[in-house]
């Protein structure tokens, strides 16, 4: 979440994530992609594949212009849980202090600040599905997410030694996975299993499959290239679609432009 070497990303491997970007961007936003992908089964297919063809280009071009070297390592990984519960889980090491936990007061508000921003953007992002899909009703309720989103980090605090490398919503995938589901039914049945595709059936691979896990360990710095870039685009035309007068308007292009330009303080 708090990324402040951004920049060594995307230096490093420019011409790798510079196509993947632009590839990702075009088939998810395009409206003559999206025109293409009704008449042409092979680019429906191709966009219905979300960020893998951005990846597949990226690990591609990637070590043709010497950006990506690969290592890749055959067998099949057993995470450290017990390791890692040791060394994290306050069942094992103890619970912090009280003064402790009134410094961590601070990270915590910030750490807030910032799930809310993760909040309004999912949230917009389906209402904005929602007016193409009339078929499917999606309950947004922002009560139910801040409890179920405090039971999971208290139940993963204390037993399971990780942390939400995405925050509150993976915006890239969401926004993938939203836009293929306002194509229509054909496309995709349900937005509740199309984010399950993502979660129980693409991420376990990754974690247990040592040459998925170390084919994807050099294209880490486009992974996050495009997570930013998507969550870039979708929170601009979330936040200028907010606004309904020109002080609004005004107001949200001097917050963006002072979040981009100078320090936080």
């Amino acid at each position: 979440m708090f990324v402040d070497d951004a920049e060594r990303f995307l230096l490093e491997q420019p011409i790798a994530t510079g196509l993947a970007c632009a590839i990702c961007l075009i088939f998810t936003f395009s409206v003559p992609m999206q025109k293409l992908k009704e008449r042409n089964r092979f680019f429906f297919m191709l966009g219905a594949l979300g960020l893998l063809p951005g990846f597949l280009v990226a690990a591609v071009v990637g070590p043709l212009a010497g950006e990506v070297s690969f290592d890749i390592q055959w067998g099949i990984l057993v995470p450290p849980l017990g390791d890692a519960l040791a060394k994290v889980s306050p069942l094992m090491i103890g619970w912090p202090s009280q003064e402790m936990l009134i410094q961590s007061i601070p990270l915590a508000l910030i750490a807030y600040i910032i799930l809310f921003g993760d909040l309004v953007t999912g949230n917009e992002v389906l209402r904005d599905g929602l007016h193409a899909r009339k078929d499917e009703h999606v309950d947004i309720n922002l009560n139910r997410s801040h409890f179920s989103l405090a039971i999971r980090n208290a139940v993963m605090a204390i037993v399971a030694p990780f942390f939400p490398t995405q925050g509150a919503v993976w915006t890239g995938v969401h926004v993938i996975v939203v836009q293929r589901w306002k194509q229509g039914p054909k496309a995709m049945g349900s937005l509740h299993s199309g984010l399950a595709s993502y979660y129980l059936m693409g991420l376990p691979f990754i974690f247990f499959l040592l040459p998925l896990l170390t084919g994807l360990k050099p294209l880490l710095g486009v992974a996050l290239s495009l997570t930013l870039v998507l969550t870039g685009f979708a929170c601009a035309y979330i936040a200028m679609g907010i606004p309904r007068d020109n002080a609004s308007r005004g107001t949200v292009v001097l917050i963006g432009a002072a979040l981009a330009f100078f320090e936080p303080g």
